[in-house]
């Protein structure tokens, strides 16, 4: 069995001057915000690495990848911003989303910027399908504009392994930049 997961980045247009920043779906994103008339600013948030998969050994009811780097670049928020991580529960088809699976969200701060400005204010989530929760977010916030780095680690919520349907399972995390 393979299980997967992609990073995916998006983010709204904080100012209406701004260029606005579209949701895309590549394993690597960033991207630049400038205000008319002033140099390039920068506010991007940046994962390291691509698409991760794991072959199950069929032994374990979780399975963890390895540990992601995000950058965050935030140079024009002097309020700062909130960073929000989420992922929908493993899906085994895409199409029906009849096999699912939960997902689980781990973050840190591995680099909290000038004057400890990062935080994490949700550190650990985990979809709940048996209670109608398919959505994992855990959430990073900057008071002010500094930048940082988090590490996010994805775990795949198997149950037991033997039950599992045969086939790959997948999950998109998705980096959504917010003002405070």
């Amino acid at each position: 069995m393979d299980v997967r997961f992609q990073m995916q980045r998006s983010g709204p247009a904080l100012h209406p001057s701004w260029t606005k920043v579209l949701v895309l779906s590549a394993l690597i994103l960033c991207g630049t915000i400038a205000s008319p008339g002033v140099s390039a600013q920068i506010l991007e948030i940046r994962a390291s690495g691509g698409e991760q998969s794991i072959r199950s050994d069929l032994t374990h009811k979780t399975q963890t990848f390895p540990e992601v780097e995000w950058s965050i670049f935030n140079q024009i928020e002097s309020d700062g911003i909130a960073v929000i991580w989420t992922a929908d529960a493993f899906t085994g088809d895409p199409q029906t989303r009849q096999q699912q699976v939960d997902v689980g969200l781990d973050l840190r701060m591995t680099r909290d910027g000038r004057r400890n400005a990062w935080s994490v204010t949700r550190p650990h989530d985990t979809t709940h399908l048996a209670g109608g929760d398919s959505t994992a977010e855990v959430i990073a916030v900057s008071a002010r504009a500094a930048d940082g780095t988090a590490a996010i680690t994805v775990r795949f919520e198997g149950g037991d392994p033997i039950r599992l349907a045969a086939g790959s399972y997948s999950t998109v995390v998705v980096g959504t930049i917010a003002p405070l």
